[in-house]
């Protein structure tokens, strides 16, 4: 199985760093992982429909697009319905099979997320990961 990743940061940071080898954990599967970085959550959030279907399109099973609610430098309120309706807009605007792709939007520090529901989190990708 492969799984593309579309993250937030630069290539090689530290969300690529944290989710690329959990991703491998949670999976009971061999498979591999595949990250691609935008930079800002504005980027990713417009962007994320034309990377997602690049992957789906290089044979990829699933894509899984992660960013943070509220980055450290973003003073605006944040909105988990303005980010989703952003993205499912970018999806839909490539043609993505919205059934291969899930939407994660981390409220907090991912490492804290971890640490208080580890469980939560490795039921969500096990179950998303069983064939269509």
């Amino acid at each position: 199985m492969k799984i593309g990743l579309v993250l937030e940061g630069m290539r090689d940071g530290p969300d690529q760093k944290v989710l690329e080898p959990l991703v491998k954990k949670l999976v009971p599967a061999p498979i591999e992982v595949t990250s691609r970085t935008l930079g800002n959550k504005q980027k990713l959030l417009k962007g994320c429909g034309a990377v997602a279907a690049e992957l789906l399109s290089d044979e990829y099973d699933r894509v899984l697009i992660v960013w943070d609610l509220w980055p450290a430098w973003d003073t605006k309120s944040p909105c988990r319905k303005e980010d989703r309706d952003e993205a499912l807009a970018s999806l839909r605007e490539a043609s993505v099979n919205l059934r291969k792709v899930r939407l994660l939007c981390i409220e907090q520090m991912l490492e804290s997320w971890l640490l208080a529901d580890a469980r939560a989190l490795e039921t969500l990708v096990t179950e998303w990961m069983h064939p269509l």
